[in-house]
């Protein structure tokens, strides 16, 4: 009884806390609806940032521009690139659009970055409004800032890595100037500002796993382990035509 008359009262004082920050603002970017029943049963949920959106509406024949802003301003705590691939699944006319072309996609990302209209923080977009509640929440302990996903040999970042250096593969490529073509990609480049570690890591262990080989002059090659490459791989494509991924 005590237990429970003691998250009881951790909670009222994490929602004062909460109110103390953000004035008039009502918390209810703190808890999803599907989550507030499990979230009475443990006080760890106010820890970790939202993933998720409100519920919206979207035009399937909208501009990705639209589309982006409209997913990242209906988001709890900002979205993930991953959390974004996650909303176009969810329509599929929409996904029809990316898998013909997603150039578009990430040319919205950039341009809205560049604009300042929505803010890039840890892997995360944010719009100016949500990231100002984001701060706040950080600042007053109620959630953690999570840092920035770290890509893996497995990651679409190590599939890239490999379709740049098959691509190069007469001449070769270093390491820097592979990381200057994957920051053609919004989401890679979201990942390596301001640290470039994660990717010299990626190549390190595709050169361990004999998927690549790199020279004593630092040239990277493709490995006998690296599997068979699709030309279809937008760096492959911008590679031999010279267009911007």
């Amino acid at each position: 009884m005590d237990a429970r008359r003691g998250q009881v009262l951790e909670k009222l004082e994490a929602a004062k806390r909460l109110l103390d920050i953000m004035g008039s603002e009502p918390p209810v970017e703190m808890i999803r609806p599907a989550e507030r029943e499990e979230s009475s049963h443990s006080g760890t949920q106010l820890m970790i940032p939202e993933v998720g959106s409100h519920p919206v509406e979207v035009k399937t024949d909208a501009k990705w521009v639209d589309l982006v802003r409209q997913w990242v301003g209906a988001s709890y705590d900002g979205l993930s690139y991953a959390d974004l691939r996650g909303m176009i699944g969810k329509h599929p006319k929409i996904s029809e659009r990316f898998a013909i072309s997603d150039k578009g996609y990430y040319n919205a990302l950039s341009r809205l970055v560049n604009r300042q209209e929505l803010i890039r923080h840890n892997g995360r977009l944010f719009t100016a409004e949500a990231f100002e509640r984001y701060r706040r929440k950080v600042a007053g302990g109620l959630i953690v800032d999570l840092p920035a996903p770290m890509p893996s040999s497995h990651s679409p970042m190590g599939e890239a890595v490999m379709d740049i250096v098959w691509a190069n593969r007469e001449h070769g490529i270093v390491g820097k100037d592979i990381i200057a073509v994957l920051r053609n990609d919004a989401e890679f480049n979201a990942t390596l500002t301001p640290h470039t570690s994660g990717a010299y890591n990626v190549i390190a262990r595709l050169t361990k796993r004999g998927q690549l080989i790199r020279r004593d002059d630092g040239l990277i090659f493709p490995g006998g382990r690296m599997a068979p490459r699709s030309p279809d791989s937008k760096w492959i494509q911008w590679h031999e035509g010279g267009e911007a991924v």
